[in-house]
Parts: C-alpha cells; sequence; structure tokens
C-alpha cells in the first residue's frame, strides 16, 4: 500500500513538473508578455512598491497581490511569471490534496493540471503579471477549509480575497451563507479580518479607513468601452474553461445525475458544490450582465471567467471518479488522453506568444524614442507595452515615462507637458480609454508628428502608432509636405491562372517611406488586397467587395521586405477598376534634443 501511495505521488508529480515546465519555458520564450496591457501594469505596481510604499495599498492593483509578487517582481517580468507560476503549483497540489481526500483515481488527477493548460485565458494569465491565479488559488485553499470544517481559516482566507481580486467581494457572501448553515457564527466576524487590517492600514495612507470603497476604481461610467451581448461569455468558453473542460464538465454533469438518482447525497458535496458554483457562475453571470448592460467598466475580457475555474474543474473531476464503471481499464484511457494533452500543449498555436502587428508597431516606436531622445525629454503614452520595451516603469522615481490618459491635453501642453516632450498615440488605447482621436490630435498646432508606424489604414484612419513632439511654433520647420503623385493605371488584369499579383512593380520606385492610397472596384468576390511587411511578419489582408469602391491606405517603407499585391486565392479571371491611386513620401519634422 505503501508503495502504491509512492507511485501515485510520483506520477502526479511529474505531471505537474511537466505542466510548470512548460509554463516556465512559454513565459520566457514569449515574444511579447502574454498581456500587455494589465498584465504588465500589475507588474509596474508590483515593482515600485518597494520604493513607494503606498503601492501596497493601490485598490486597482489589488494589495494582497502586491504583497506577495513585489519581491518577485524585483528581478523584472520573468519574476513575475516565476511567482505565478509558483502559484499555480501551489493551486495543483492543494487541488490533488482536495482529491486524494476524497480517493479519486490518479490518472483522474493528473488531468487537472492539463485540463487547466488547454484554457488558453488560464494560461495567459499564468505566464503573465495578472491577479487571477492568486485568486484562484486563494479558492482552491478555502474550499479544502470549508471541507474540513475549518471554518475560522476558511473566514479569513475569504476575507483577503476582495484584495486580490474585485470579484472576491462574491466569495464574501458566499462564505457568509455558508457559515450560518454550518451555525459557526463564532467564525463570521473572521470575515471582517481583511478589510479590518487594510482600513487600518489606509489611515496612514490615504487618512480613509473605508478607502476600499471610497477610492473604487471601478464606480465609472463604461461608455469609452461600449457593451455586448448576452451570450459574449456563454459562447466564448474555449478561451476561459478550454474543449477538455467541457467535457469534463458534461462527464461531471452525467456523473451527478447519477448520484442524484440513486440518492447519495453526501457523495454530492453539496457545501463545496454551492461554494463552486457560486464563485465561477456567479463571475460569470455577473459579468455577463455588466458587459450587456455596459456598466462597472466592463470590457468583456473572457479571461475574467477563469476566476473559479480551477476549483469548478477539481469539482467535476471529482464527480468523474464517482462513476461506478471506472475500472482499470478505463484509467489506461485516462492516462492515454493525458499523454495526448501534453503533447496538444507543446503543439500549441497560442504560446508562446506571437507580437501581432499593433504591438510590432509599438515596439518599432519604443526603438525609436530610444534612439531619438534623451534621459531628460518625457515620453507621455498610453500603451503599457511602450515602456516595457524601454526598459523602464512608470511609477519609480526619476523614469521619463508619464502614463497619461490625455483627457486634458490642451491644458497641460505648456504647463505639465514641456517643450521638447514627446506624447505617442496609438490607435488601440488612443481613441478608447485615452479619449483622445486622431482628428483631435490634429488640431494642436505645437504637436508635430516626428515619426509613425502605421501598418494599416481604413476609411482614412490609421492603425498603428504616430509619435508627436511638442514644438512650440516659432521653433517649427516649416514647409515640410511632399507632393503627391497620381498614378495612371485604369483597370488591373487578374489572369484565372496567376494566384498573386503584385502592385508594387506597376508604380515608380521609391526609397523613403511613402503613403500609396487606394481606390479599387473589383469585378468578382473573392479577391483580396494584401500588405506584407519584413517577408510575412506583418501581414495584412484586406477583403474587396464586389462593385463598390474599396478604399485603403499604407504607408510602405522604401528598404527592407515589403510587397503590396492582389491575392486571387480562387484561380478566378477577373478585373479591378481603378478610381485613384496616389503616392505622397512622408517627410516628418525633424526632432528637437
Amino acid at each position: 500500500m505503501q508503495g502504491l501511495h509512492r507511485f501515485d505521488w510520483g506520477l502526479k508529480g511529474l505531471f505537474l513538473i511537466f505542466a510548470s515546465g512548460w509554463l516556465i519555458f512559454v513565459g520566457f520564450r514569449n515574444e511579447i508578455p502574454a498581456d500587455v496591457g494589465d498584465g504588465l501594469m500589475h507588474f509596474f505596481y508590483s515593482q515600485a512598491s518597494w520604493e513607494t510604499p503606498d503601492y501596497f495599498l493601490h485598490h486597482w492593483g489589488k494589495p494582497f497581490f502586491i504583497l506577495l509578487s513585489s519581491p518577485f517582481a524585483q528581478f523584472g517580468f520573468n519574476g513575475m511569471i516565476v511567482f505565478n507560476v509558483l502559484v499555480f503549483m501551489g493551486s495543483v497540489l492543494m487541488g490533488y490534496r482536495i482529491m486524494s481526500h476524497f480517493k479519486v483515481n490518479v490518472w483522474i488527477q493528473c488531468l487537472f493540471p492539463l485540463v487547466l493548460l488547454t484554457a488558453n485565458e488560464l494560461t495567459a494569465t499564468l505566464v503573465s503579471g495578472l491577479t487571477e491565479p492568486l485568486f484562484n488559488l486563494a479558492v482552491i485553499v478555502s474550499a479544502w477549509m470549508l471541507i474540513n470544517k475549518k471554518f475560522m481559516w476558511f473566514a479569513l482566507i475569504v476575507s483577503l480575497m476582495p484584495f486580490m481580486r474585485s470579484e472576491g467581494q462574491l466569495p464574501l457572501l458566499l462564505a457568509l451563507i455558508l457559515l450560518v448553515w454550518n451555525r459557526s457564527f463564532s467564525s463570521i466576524p473572521w470575515l471582517f479580518f481583511g478589510f479590518i487590517i487594510y482600513g487600518i492600514a489606509g489611515i496612514f495612507v490615504y487618512g480613509d479607513f473605508w478607502w476600499y470603497f471610497t477610492l473604487n476604481p471601478y464606480s465609472m461610467a463604461n461608455d469609452i468601452y461600449g457593451s455586448g451581448s448576452w451570450d459574449h461569455y456563454l459562447i466564448s468558453y474555449r478561451g476561459y474553461l478550454g474543449n477538455p473542460g467541457l467535457y469534463v464538465m458534461i462527464v461531471g454533469f452525467l456523473a451527478t445525475c447519477f448520484l442524484l438518482l440513486k440518492k447519495r447525497w453526501q457523495e454530492l458535496q453539496l457545501e463545496w458544490s454551492f461554494y463552486t458554483h457560486g464563485i465561477f457562475l456567479g463571475v460569470v453571470v455577473a459579468h455577463s450582465y455588466f458587459w450587456a448592460t455596459g456598466t462597472n467598466g466592463s470590457m468583456g475580457l473572457t479571461r475574467i471567467a477563469t476566476q473559479g475555474m480551477p476549483l469548478f474543474v477539481l469539482l467535476y473531476l471529482y464527480y468523474v471518479s464517482r462513476i461506478p464503471w471506472f475500472t482499470n481499464k478505463v484509467s489506461i484511457l485516462f492516462g492515454i488522453g493525458s499523454v495526448a494533452m501534453c503533447v496538444s500543449l507543446f503543439n500549441s498555436k497560442h504560446f508562446p506568444v506571437k507580437a501581432r502587428l499593433m504591438e510590432k508597431e509599438i515596439i518599432a516606436a519604443a526603438d525609436f524614442l530610444e534612439k531619438n531622445s534623451s534621459p531628460s525629454q518625457k515620453i507621455y503614452y498610453h500603451y503599457p507595452l511602450l515602456v516595457y520595451e524601454l526598459g523602464e516603469n512608470p511609477f519609480k522615481k526619476g523614469n521619463r515615462m508619464v502614463f497619461t490618459y490625455f483627457h486634458h491635453l490642451e491644458d497641460d501642453l505648456g504647463k505639465v507637458i514641456k517643450p521638447g516632450s514627446f506624447i505617442v498615440w496609438d490607435s488601440h488605447f488612443g481613441p478608447v480609454e485615452a479619449g483622445l482621436p486622431l482628428e483631435k490630435m490634429e488640431t494642436f498646432s505645437e504637436l508635430v508628428k516626428v515619426e509613425e508606424f502605421i501598418f494599416a489604414e481604413k476609411e482614412g484612419k490609421p492603425e498603428g502608432v504616430i509619435i508627436y513632439q511638442f514644438i512650440p511654433e516659432k521653433y517649427q520647420v516649416k514647409n515640410l509636405s511632399k507632393e503627391t503623385v497620381k498614378i495612371d493605371i485604369k483597370k488591373i488584369d487578374i489572369p484565372a491562372e496567376k494566384e498573386f499579383i503584385d502592385i508594387l512593380p506597376m508604380l515608380p520606385a521609391f526609397n523613403k517611406t511613402t503613403k500609396i492610397s487606394l481606390d479599387l472596384i473589383p469585378e468578382t468576390e473573392g479577391l483580396i488586397l494584401v500588405f506584407d511587411r519584413n517577408g510575412g511578419a506583418q501581414y495584412v489582408p484586406n477583403d474587396l467587395k464586389k462593385g463598390v469602391v474599396n478604399s485603403f491606405s499604407f504607408n510602405v517603407p522604401g528598404v527592407g521586405e515589403k510587397a503590396l499585391y492582389i491575392w486571387n486565392k480562387g484561380f478566378r479571371k477577373s478585373g479591378i477598376k481603378v478610381e485613384k491611386i496616389e503616392m505622397t513620401e512622408q517627410g516628418f519634422h525633424p526632432v528637437m534634443k
């Protein structure tokens, strides 16, 4: 029996080591961080907290997360990955402990870490600086305390959850119900432990015991993010649950029905089930409501639904183990399935993470600023990846990077923002969170464009990054505009036997970045206009609609690999009427040092 026990833990340990090793491999091989928004911001707060202790109570940054992760953040972003992988290992080990307590078959237990990692959104939280993994660990540990009737510890752990994630308020309500149900009234005061400790700390930092409520960063209008459909989270299950997780849920549900029919009430683990479903489904339902109604700062992010998902999978693996036909032969099938999932992880198309078009432009913009700015020049930005690529932290003292929403740009120029400062506008955050559409940027005569990194332009709206510099008009260089040249091409013939028709050889040669604008009317459907830079590394396909004017603009570099061509995917004989092809050499204001 002792030898069998050692075999079980050896097998489970092997799968845990594989899963954790794969996460470290992926995390360190990612071309960019898995989450270039919130994940980087949490890292910045954690890293800066040792220099500015007030950040240990930063509401949005999540105080308890900052407390635990900050030592790892001092070693850079890879330190944050190591922290979240260690948190994942703790979650899996605690999951093993719960399943061993219920004598779940070892092969089912081995599935636990693998099922979690096949949910891409959950994996992304683990190889980034996000807070969801710590919350999930706390949820699993608290469930273990609940199962073992250690109600004081259960209440104490739950009391800290609101300081790991704002969704931690939901387990508080569920815990209160469970404590009352179990008549553990003496444990209820421990639900306020986290609020009391952080409230006292808030008196010294903010002069406000109730700062958790008065400084709530989510009490905002949602008009900047918009809204979506009620079924958004339901149809997006592959991201936060994954197909293996769905299969486990379906089989586990059938097992639950079997237990109900047989009236095996004790095996249903009703308290554990209530707590698990209350958190996971509560988060999904609440955020479905927020996203559908456009409230509470919801962006419809599906990674939000990974909160409580590990405990949900754990519960349903337990239910699967209650199926009476589970034999050694079935165990072998589960073993084969485990190996197959291991192989699928190494063949994942999602990891390691590659930079997408927008992120490549951010990286290029960071390289430009590194070469063309001095340490004394401030850089105002909104996209967190920019400051990460420059190797700085916006919240550390003495840095030149200033995270801003640009809400009062007209008032800040010349007062807060000094001449020579750079302002980096991007098409992702700029028009939405920053509330700064490009049309407004163009109205500031003292902001001059010194470079741009545009991967596409549709209906006159560029997609990419534009770098401006604040230069008073008396110091500006005039007459930088270049003449636009119209190209006399009336039609582009598309032979049936030819798949690609290159447009660039039809145009005059150029050796500087040139904006090419096209108005095209295709005779048939199925044609695609493709702009390709760096030999396929920045590939932008645009479907051409039959019989209507399709307008596009591209900034084509003068040097390096580039291609602009028609993709005749269906090998059809066709033609494209050319309403307009114009070329304008791009001229930018010289950088003022």
